[in-house]
């Protein structure tokens, strides 16, 4: 009796656990995103990737601004003519000439120097700290206002320009940013990666069902792709702030891909790096920059509005299916209010410049329309496609990279590998985007997308489970031309798009991935 008691027993906890397993696994199936942007650190035998712990991030800043203080504490208290002088231009930048800091008392003189230190180190926290920026909220932040009641920037510009200034930043930056152990064994790892998922990708592009001239174009332009090795961040000032830059970037006029230090410092994960490496790698070829290249080098649209050039990638039916309800519905921004035209396309501005073929100048250079700020001339894409097919591209080759280079890995690994796969993308203050992001909601971009893909879900052992979303089956063209040409969103009627920006657009990573 005892025996069949046991049994019993031991047969409802083993149902139990089944029940809980099959469970998790249909959360994971359904809601991969869920998992992937929950707190915490995976390792999956490759490495290991966590969302951005923002605690370290305002120690760090706390550090720098107290070594900073020190730094601009000793050049204030100085004698030395340059230091002396320095000392002036901040009072009077700061507008601080006045009260206390005209006294000859030590204690006052004391008191004036903590208020030119704060207004310096505000100033320095300025350009520093800008990680999680995009490209536009930099430059307005460098434009902005720089702080309320204290001078302006015509004044600030003197301060930011002084050598004594940029040389006690240089100081600090020396003094707190050393590259660390792990940052320097990520970036030997990327070295390595990067020519196998460049290859990888060619291969996908080999097997599309394109024409072959068209398919030589796009391989020769990935083959040409260098890692550009040097800062995310140009100037020596922003070296701090290259820490906690979670960004990647292609640059197609460089033909380059860089991943920032602050993105390496954040994940190792070999399935988190490939995807990223293979979604900027696949910007060269996504529906906005593909004409990117020289005359005879790059594939060149025929028509100029959005509804013909759908419809002309050379991918026949994938930007259709991705614009549907069923995958991301990726949105043109530019083009999502039913009553714009915009007329007949603009002359261009690079007409009879050399470099630019006059031939192509009524031709949309790049349909994923670019806005501009008006008060930064920053440039941004409004076009969510241009993000949604290198997303697509690197769904296709992740599994493929692990099998090849890691075939030894357990369930467990896989399935922590996959939620790893775009981690960093939950790295965001705010995840779900703003309404008109060039990038889809994280959550729809890592469901609809990467879930959907077949490879996937076989490897999350969500094969016998309906995917909420439809895969882009790239090898069907004429089954996604069918199926989506209906519920793809319709441009205005006439809606043009320009020949060419009036200036070169921006490397297209404002965004980690």
């Amino acid at each position: 009796m005892y025996n069949n008691t046991f049994i019993l027993i031991l047969s409802f906890i083993l149902f139990t656990l089944k029940s809980f397993a099959e469970i998790d696994t249909k959360l994971y199936c359904t809601n991969l995103a869920k998992f992937t942007c929950a707190p915490g650190s995976n390792d999956d035998g490759t490495g290991s990737t966590s969302k951005v712990n923002q605690d370290k991030v305002h120690e760090f800043h706390s550090a720098y601004n107290a070594e900073l203080a020190k730094n601009f504490n000793e050049i204030l208290t100085s004698d030395k003519k340059e230091h002396v002088a320095f000392r002036k231009l901040s009072l009077n930048a700061l507008g601080l000439s006045r009260g206390e800091c005209l006294s000859s008392e030590a204690e006052e003189i004391k008191t004036c120097n903590t208020k030119i230190t704060e207004g310096l180190i505000e100033l320095a926290s300025k350009d520093q700290f800008i990680s999680q920026m995009t490209a536009e909220q930099i430059l307005e932040t460098q434009f902005a206002n720089w702080s309320q009641g204290q001078g302006d920037l015509e004044d600030a510009v003197y301060i930011k320009n002084n050598l004594v200034f940029i040389n006690a930043i240089d100081k600090t930056t020396s003094q707190l940013n050393k590259k660390s152990i792990s940052l320097e064994q990520t970036q030997n790892k990327v070295e390595k990666i990067f020519p196998k998922v460049k290859f990888l990708l060619m291969e996908r592009v080999t097997r599309l069902p394109i024409p072959e001239a068209t398919k030589k174009i796009l391989i020769s332009k990935i083959d040409a792709i260098e890692m550009d090795k040097g800062p995310c961040l140009s100037r020596d000032q922003d070296k701090i702030a290259e820490k906690f830059l979670i960004n990647a970037s292609y640059n197609p006029f460089k033909n380059t891909l860089q991943i920032c230090d602050g993105l390496m410092e954040h994940s190792n994960s070999e399935f988190d790096l490939v995807a990223i490496i293979t979604h900027e790698l696949a910007h060269s070829i996504d529906p906005c920059i593909i004409q990117l290249y020289p005359e005879g080098m790059a594939y060149r649209y025929k028509g100029s509005t959005q509804f013909e050039m759908d419809r002309e990638y050379p991918i026949q039916g994938l930007i259709l299916c991705l614009r549907s309800d069923k995958s991301l519905k990726a949105v043109n921004f530019s083009n999502s209010s039913s009553s714009k035209n915009m007329g007949a396309p603009p002359p261009s501005p690079y007409v009879n410049t050399p470099g630019y073929s006059n031939s192509i100048q009524q031709k949309s250079f790049n349909y994923c329309e670019l806005q501009t700020n008006s008060r930064t001339g920053a440039k941004k894409q409004t076009d969510q496609i241009g993000e949604a097919v290198p997303d697509w591209f690197a769904a296709e080759i992740i599994v493929d990279y692990i099998k090849q280079n890691h075939p030894n890995l357990t369930e467990k690994q896989w399935q922590n590998g996959l939620t790893n796969t775009y981690k960093s993308l939950c790295s965001k203050e705010d995840h779900k985007n703003s309404e008109k992001d060039v990038h889809s909601p994280t959550e729809k971009r890592i469901n609809a997308i990467f879930l959907a893909n077949p490879k996937v879900r076989e490897r999350l052992g969500c094969s016998e489970i309906q995917s909420k979303y439809v895969y882009c089956d790239a090898q069907k063209p004429e089954e996604l031309m069918k199926n989506y040409e209906v519920t793809a969103p319709l441009p205005s009627h006439n809606t043009y798009y320009p020949a060419y920006p009036t200036n070169p657009p921006p490397s297209t990573g404002g965004e980690p991935k």
